[in-house]
């Protein structure tokens, strides 16, 4: 079960792979470039709880995965840059937004070939957005 708008992204998605393979789209799916991202992510230690105390791996939902790899897999045919800039989600309490935001938030910085790279975090609150700095922190 799924939202209407979880529903279209997915569709996009999957029109996007199949558009693609004409010249006009100015898009490509870089598998590689995806699946680096989300294993780096998945390289990064929980940190809080119980998995925290055991130094257990991030493991990405099915869910995150998409988003991941999609926000790192679309590049332009020509540029190799990344198609999509920003990335909204909305995401229940207690469902892991600030490790997984920490994870980005580490790649962007320090593994996507940008001289000077700079990530921010928005939130209603001052407080929430710093949230995901700690765990970031933690990670380094």
């Amino acid at each position: 079960m799924a939202c209407q708008f979880v529903i279209q992204a997915c569709q996009r998605h999957l029109d996007d792979l199949m558009a693609e393979k004409s010249k006009s789209f100015r898009y490509r799916f870089d598998k590689d470039l995806a699946e680096r991202a989300a294993k780096f992510i998945q390289l990064l230690p929980h940190t809080k709880g119980e998995w925290a105390f055991k130094r257990m791996p991030i493991t990405l939902e099915p869910w995150q995965l998409f988003v991941v790899c999609c926000a790192f897999g679309w590049v332009n045919k020509g540029s190799r840059l990344r198609r999509f800039r920003e990335v909204y989600t909305e995401i229940p309490r207690k469902n892991g937004k600030s490790a997984i935001s920490a994870g980005v938030a580490l790649y962007c910085f320090a593994c996507d070939n940008e001289f000077g790279a700079e990530v921010y975090s928005g939130a209603t609150t001052e407080e929430t957005g710093v949230e995901v700095f700690p765990p970031g922190a933690t990670d380094v």
